[in-house]
């Protein structure tokens, strides 16, 4: 049996988990390709004119899968909870949550998998998983077995981008989403102009748990809010704006994003008081020339 992945979403953080668990349970595992212009086409042509960037290609790659797996995961994004304290809960962009539901409407010929995912302490919850695995067939034994193998193969595994090193090179620290960021076509290959121009990258994935926790205590209780990857962008641009390597921040944004539009002033005004700080968003219509353009001027105003 094949299980299909898209390549878009939140795989760019739980591949690893996703990967293990099947292959564990002795099924092959179909990857789709890297964002390009094709998926991107798919994806305008066939998601809502409303939805973000990252969530049209999100289409493109579920759609591109079609015919190449007996299934295709589209997990349901639920909390993300520190501890048992209702007051440490954080949820996930709702489409994350809506997506299933959506293509299950939508097209209702694709074979889909769509365990409710939810965590706890920073760890995915075991029940659905187990559920999922008696669904396709396995026993108990079986599924708690690629459990926890996922589990410890997703704890060991190495940050699959390029992590900070200090060489002596200035450090643009670059703030976003892993599913704009780490993705080439959606972001215009933004990661690579920025080393081509001499610096060193931070991202989230860059910064401590603890030093994002600080950065995000700094803003006032009123802007805290029930977004989890909202959360984690606004106390990394606060630990960047700290960090005595980085010499300005990109935050870079998904046009239309509802919680970033509303609330990135807040955090992108406080970071201002320590670094220069500038905000680019990225839809289907985003240029080189234009993001070449805002880019130069910036890097200007460092020197």
């Amino acid at each position: 049996m094949k299980i299909a992945i898209p390549r878009a979403g939140l795989y760019y953080y739980y591949h690893a988990f996703w990967n293990a668990f099947f292959e564990a349970l002795g099924f092959e595992v179909v990857i789709s390709d890297p964002t390009d212009r094709r998926i991107l086409n798919l994806g305008l042509k066939h998601s809502h004119s409303e939805m973000c960037l990252p969530m049209k290609i999100f289409y493109g790659h579920v759609l591109s899968l079609q015919g190449l797996a007996d299934y295709i995961l589209i997990p349901q994004f639920e909390e993300f909870a520190y501890s048992s304290d209702k007051d440490k809960r954080e949820y996930f962009c709702p489409y994350f949550v809506a997506m299933p539901d959506m293509f299950a409407a939508e097209y209702p010929q694709l074979k889909i998998l769509r365990p409710v995912i939810k965590f706890l302490d920073g760890k995915m919850v075991a029940e659905p998983w187990l559920e999922l695995a008696e669904q396709l067939g396995k026993n108990k034994q079986q599924a708690k077995a690629a459990y926890d193998a996922a589990s410890q193969v997703q704890e060991e595994a190495p940050n699959i981008f390029e992590k900070f090193k200090d060489n002596g090179k200035a450090v643009i620290a670059v703030i976003g989403r892993p599913y704009l960021l780490y993705d080439e076509q959606a972001n215009l290959e933004l990661l690579k102009k920025i080393r081509a121009r001499g610096y060193e990258i931070k991202t989230v994935d860059d910064f401590s748990d603890e030093g994002i926790e600080r950065g995000f205590g700094e803003l006032h209780k009123c802007y805290h809010y029930h977004w989890r990857l909202t959360n984690r962008e606004y106390g990394a641009i606060i630990a960047a704006s700290h960090d005595p390597h980085v010499k300005g921040i990109i935050y870079a944004t998904p046009f239309n994003c509802g919680p970033d539009f509303l609330m990135e002033n807040f955090s992108i005004r406080l970071a201002r008081r320590n670094k220069p700080v500038i905000s680019i968003s990225f839809d289907e219509s985003s240029g080189e020339a234009g993001l070449l353009t805002r880019l130069d001027a910036f890097f200007d105003m460092l020197k």
